[in-house]
């Protein structure tokens, strides 16, 4: 018998299976499924925390399992597999498709699996001015900015993810462990930065030696977007002068290269303050990954005469490097474009998924009015929302 834990929503309990390795499998596409209590205990509502917020609210500790999700659980596990990693898997789709639910889901599979992992669930909050900044490097030609506070937290989230039992058999160039330098970096901010590369640097030099890896960051149009901050001469920085965006863009952009890892990113399609011109065309571009929820699709016409996004919206022709857009000031800094290797379609809910979500909404009773879920009823929401999680669960909400 698969063990059972409860979703608490209005005053009631829903016996649902865990999210665990062993339910990464076809036979379970389309159960609910509750988020392991070792990752819900490190959820808050708070904007540091490790996972999304919304993991933390009633009834969000729970997602369905779909095929797109072992889809991308196969992609990862084939990369990691290669001697070097080859470019970032990029999990693409409209807003409120369920992008974000893919990534975490993925992410924490293979951290109960055994693997390290990086899981950066909010880096809006590295560039949205909230964070104390600092020049680290105030003699150089390029000023790149220092935020103790944001390294900090990334060790923190590592450990919390990873344990030290995992993180202790990885050896710096020192010869101190991995899980002791990420504690000096959170134990003093000031050396947190050096830590964070030391530690990015540790696991680029032997993948046979250590657990396969895996980098996942959501909301990565943050990582190429003008930040809120601004230089001594109320300059905008633009987010690729942030020392911790840059310690991981520069492995997203193949600069440094990792054996046996795999990189997963997701952007925000919703957040209309950092907006990534340079990453909407890379991913316009990028080679769409043949799985079998989407099968050998043909490319849109957008991406069969992609060559038109080397004029912008101004008509401006302009070369292959400074392509999507003139105006955007990391179009030239092609040295930290990610090196996207596919996308991989995150799709609407079907028929079948949206009556399993509304099921799920229903034994919650989540449902003001008397609601009863059948053909009739999926086929209206499923034309109403598009197929749309986010719409679906908003709808249902409002019934």
């Amino acid at each position: 018998m698969a063990k059972k834990t409860g979703v608490s929503w209005a005053h009631s309990e829903i016996q649902l299976g865990e999210w665990t390795p062993t339910k990464a499998k076809s036979k379970n596409i389309g159960e609910v499924l509750r988020m392991p209590a070792n990752i819900l205990a490190n959820a808050s509502l708070s904007s540091d925390s490790l996972y999304p917020p919304a993991l933390a609210r009633q009834a969000l500790s729970a997602f369905m399992l779909r095929q797109t999700t072992l889809d991308v659980i196969d992609v990862i596990r084939q990369q990691a597999e290669k001697s070097v990693c080859d470019g970032v898997i990029a999990l693409d789709g409209p807003r409120g498709v369920g992008k974000s639910v893919t990534l975490l889901q993925t992410a924490t599979h293979f951290a109960k699996e055994g693997w390290i992992v990086f899981y950066v669930s909010q880096p809006v909050q590295w560039v949205n001015g909230t964070e104390p900044f600092e020049p680290a490097t105030a003699n150089s030609p390029t000023t790149i900015y220092a935020q103790p506070a944001v390294a900090a937290r990334i060790l923190n989230h590592l450990l919390k993810l990873n344990g030290r039992d995992r993180l202790g058999q990885i050896k710096v160039a020192d010869g101190r462990n991995v899980a002791d330098v990420a504690q000096e970096g959170i134990s003093d901010p000031s050396r947190s930065q050096a830590a964070l590369d030391e530690i990015l640097a540790a696991f680029a030099v032997d993948g046979k030696s250590r657990p396969r890896l895996l980098i996942a960051v959501d909301q990565v149009n943050t990582f190429y977007s003008t930040t809120a901050y601004h230089d001594t001469a109320s300059k905008p920085i633009t987010a690729d002068k942030l020392a911790a965006v840059r310690s991981f863009a520069s492995i997203f952009s193949l600069a440094k290269k990792l054996p046996h890892a795999s990189l997963l990113c997701a952007a925000d399609k919703s957040d209309t303050q950092h907006r990534a011109p340079v990453l909407a065309a890379l991913l316009e571009a990028a080679k769409p990954i043949a799985t079998k929820n989407t099968g050998k699709s043909e490319p849109t016409i957008g991406k069969r005469y992609h060559d038109v996004s080397k004029i912008d919206e101004f008509g401006v022709l302009l070369p292959k490097a400074l392509a999507p857009a003139s105006y955007d000031p990391l179009a030239s800094a092609t040295d930290l474009h990610p090196k996207i290797a596919g996308a991989i379609a995150v799709p609407a809910y079907d028929l079948y998924e949206v009556a399993s979500a509304a099921a799920y909404y229903s034994d919650c009773g989540v449902f003001s009015n008397d609601v009863r879920i059948d053909r009739d009823f999926v086929e209206k929401e499923l034309v109403l929302t598009g197929g749309n999680a986010l719409k679906l669960h908003r709808r249902c909400l409002s019934l």
